[in-house]
């Protein structure tokens, strides 16, 4: 199933959206499934690799895009864990919506309407990335009885407010200049960028395709992002990992780390060297062994 007519400008926009979708798709590592899930928003595209005796891991990506940024770190979480990577409902992507979640209560149902499209009623480890981790932190603050862990991976806001200087580059974009949003994403992906000339290749690449779907699709909705409540965080009871790169440009890591500490004490944090923002793409061999340890540790295998 393909998104919709109406979530794209024209015919002509879908092809080329979904010609560089599926480009990038035939880079997923591993073999994988895919299915739609209905939901009261629409259907959910869900991309599936790993053991169907594994225990599921729901991995929730940031803003501004898809599925297929997992794709550096998925192979190791896949050996043993089944990992189900959602397109969002409200970001660009596979996933068909038919109307936008719009506030937080309405997120947490589309996150619980798919997890239980997919019979996951329980025992789920849920990350995010940046985004997607401050979806799954009030997920988890209201539907604990669903999960086995949580990991949030780089979140935004979440635990520390914005940086004056991620506040100043983001709203650069909002001038409809294609190198003001190039610049953005070789700003907040730096470290990446400059380990390779394949790496910066695939920055580019990461920058051309949401310049690409920017230009395609009708349009988005995101719920403005929050600093999560000092009452929500403490409700939060699952063991929870945080992981962040040392050079985090959204907020201040050790900040976060530090809030975290201080309301859930119980949760482990890492601060991850020579990355930022791209850990999941710049570092995932640290991430994942990080990652794993964790999983492992609470997980119940089938």
């Amino acid at each position: 199933m393909t998104p919709n007519q109406s979530a794209f400008k024209s015919d002509q926009s879908r092809r080329m959206y979904l010609e560089r979708y599926e480009a990038h798709a035939r880079r997923w590592p591993v073999p994988c499934t895919t299915e739609m899930i209905d939901t009261a928003f629409g259907q959910t595209f869900v991309r599936i690799s790993g053991p169907p005796s594994g225990s599921p891991l729901v991995v929730v990506h940031g803003a501004s895009a898809n599925s297929l940024i997992w794709s550096h770190c998925v192979a190791r979480l896949a050996e043993r864990y089944r990992v189900f990577a959602l397109d969002n409902i409200f970001d660009y992507g596979r996933s068909v919506c038919t109307q936008f979640p719009d506030t937080i209560d309405e997120l947490c149902t589309w996150l619980d309407e798919v997890l239980e499209g997919l019979h996951l009623a329980q025992g789920v480890h849920l990350a995010g990335h940046s985004y997607g981790a401050w979806i799954s932190s009030l997920y988890a603050a209201r539907h604990p009885e669903r999960l086995q862990t949580l990991t949030l991976i780089a979140p935004a806001y979440t635990l520390a407010p914005f940086s004056v200087s991620w506040i100043s580059h983001a709203a650069l974009v909002a001038i409809p200049l294609k190198t003001l949003h190039t610049h953005l994403y070789f700003w907040l992906l730096e470290d990446f960028a400059k380990s390779s000339r394949e790496a910066h290749d695939e920055v580019n690449d990461l920058s051309e395709e949401v310049w690409l779907a920017s230009h395609t699709f009708t349009s988005r909705h995101y719920v403005p992002p929050t600093l999560v409540d000092d009452e929500e965080l403490r409700k939060i009871r699952v063991p929870t990992l945080l992981m962040m790169g040392e050079h985090e440009k959204v907020c201040d890591p050790k900040k976060a780390i530090q809030r975290l500490h201080d309301l859930m004490p119980q949760a482990e944090a890492e601060l991850i060297p020579a990355t930022g923002h791209d850990v999941i793409l710049g570092q995932p061999d640290a991430l994942d062994a990080r990652w794993l340890r964790f999983l492992d540790a609470h997980a119940v295998h089938h």
